[in-house]
């Protein structure tokens, strides 16, 4: 998180702290009686808002702050690299309840409650900045902040957000799929298919939010009514992405496409089948390692890739550009013609391989390709020498969540040069079997995904 996100949520952690300003002694007094430790594992860091709903300190997080700089042509090389393979990048930042219904605090007229609605009306010029700044960078990306709230000032008793939770409702998600059929609906072929969304029923829904409070205060909260939907072909037909019938459009994003039928609504304004690539529970980055590691990612790609993350998450971060050095090459996969290639067999007890001693010239656009026998590995760094230049270091990270194949792709040294050494650094755990080490020149035409 920025500095000014973590000062931010500090503050307002700490004005949340059983102060009567935020009036627990009215609705929740057994907040007064535990200590930080016990706050935070209870997640009791809540305020009520009007209408009924009910707002978490991380649904103020300043984090929708503008791009970092040195992350923007990372995301362009990125974008780029897909284009090469002839796929769209299309980034979709979700933004936070706090940003879009800051409005519903403002009633309490406490200072303290008053400086938290104006660091979240701040933080939608920070999102607006986002946008502009990756769309200035080429960078095709979903603007729902203002949509959304022209839909909040036009209709405030359809909400976009649960009452009780992080997430959007399935209006939101419908608003969501659509903003984005329009944003993606150039770059796809006519249609083939027709998609028809219908209600099937309503449901009792009480959300993270409504929970966590429930457990912890004698105030509960009651469950929303939602309507639940459901979409399907009105063929009857069912294809999918890695189907004989391929779709061009894939998503990958955490809980909220994954949740309250967006893909579905999203098949219907496109009138494609869409590859549900989300993960919840995933982070911003797990879904995406997912797909492109995947077999039917290297058989069938897509014409057009949705990536969604929570504005707030990378790639806000500094820490986003060390990710994208192993995506950008998974992109490209694995090559048929190495320029270098080893393999060495692990022990378990070898926390550092040097699988490298001779001098290879190698370009920025080139990259490493390791596989392991060990699939139980998820961390590890690759560390690359270039002659007359610093080290350069790689940490390697895989989510849990992700369907680990023992496949990994780390990109070359930015400036390029004479490579001396790689060094593979293992931390925790020590793998075992067999590692096998591939330098790939992308100008490769016989790359095979992740072959």
């Amino acid at each position: 998180m920025p500095r000014a996100g973590r000062l931010f949520v500090a503050s307002l952690l700490a004005v949340m702290n059983g102060s009567s300003l935020f009036g627990w002694s009215e609705w929740c007094p057994e907040a007064r009686f535990m200590d930080e430790k016990h706050k935070l594992a209870a997640n009791c860091w809540f305020v009520p808002g009007q209408g009924d709903m009910l707002f978490s300190a991380t649904n103020f997080y300043r984090g929708a702050s503008p791009m970092y700089p040195s992350n923007l042509p990372v995301l362009r090389k990125f974008s780029d690299t897909l284009a090469a393979r002839g796929i769209h990048l299309v980034l979709l930042p979700i933004p936070s309840k706090g940003l879009l219904y800051a409005e519903r605090l403002a009633a309490n007229q406490d200072p303290e409650i008053m400086a938290a609605v104006r660091w979240a009306l701040g933080a939608r010029d920070d999102y607006r900045i986002a946008v502009a700044r990756l769309r200035e960078a080429g960078i095709d990306t979903v603007d729902l902040l203002d949509p959304f709230l022209a839909h909040i000032h036009e209709c405030p008793d359809e909400l976009l957000f649960f009452k009780t939770d992080v997430h959007w409702t399935p209006r939101g998600a419908d608003m969501a799929a659509s903003l984005t059929a329009d944003r993606i609906r150039a770059h796809l072929p006519s249609p083939t298919s027709l998609w028809e969304t219908k209600k099937t029923g309503q449901q009792q829904f009480l959300g993270f939010t409504g929970k966590a409070v429930s457990n912890v205060c004698s105030t509960k909260w009651d469950p929303e009514s939602v309507d639940a939907f459901a979409t399907s072909r009105t063929d009857g037909a069912d294809a999918g992405l890695f189907d004989e019938v391929a779709s061009p459009i894939a998503v990958v994003g955490t809980s909220f496409t994954w949740r309250y039928n967006f893909m579905g609504f999203l098949r219907q304004h496109t009138g494609f089948d869409v590859y549900d690539g989300a993960i919840p529970g995933g982070a911003f980055y797990g879904a995406l390692d997912n797909l492109l590691i995947s077999e039917g990612y290297r058989e069938t790609p897509p014409t057009v890739l949705v990536w969604e993350y929570v504005a707030g998450s990378n790639p806000n971060y500094p820490a986003f550009s060390n990710f994208m050095r192993q995506m950008t090459p998974a992109v490209q996969g694995d090559c048929v013609h190495p320029t270098f290639e080893t393999k060495q067999q692990l022990d378990g007890r070898t926390a550092r391989v040097v699988s490298l001693t001779s001098p290879l010239a190698v370009r920025e656009t080139d990259y490493a390709v390791f596989r392991f026998d060990d699939r139980s590995l998820t961390k590890f760094d690759v560390k690359t020498a270039l002659a007359g230049s610093a080290p350069d270091l790689v940490q390697v990270r895989r989510h849990s969540t992700v369907r680990n194949e023992g496949l990994f792709f780390v990109s070359m040294p930015p400036a390029g040069g004479e490579l001396k050494t790689i060094d593979l650094i293992f931390r925790g755990a020590l793998p075992k079997g067999e590692v096998s080490v591939r330098i790939c020149n992308s100008g490769d035409k016989g790359m095979g995904g992740a072959r």
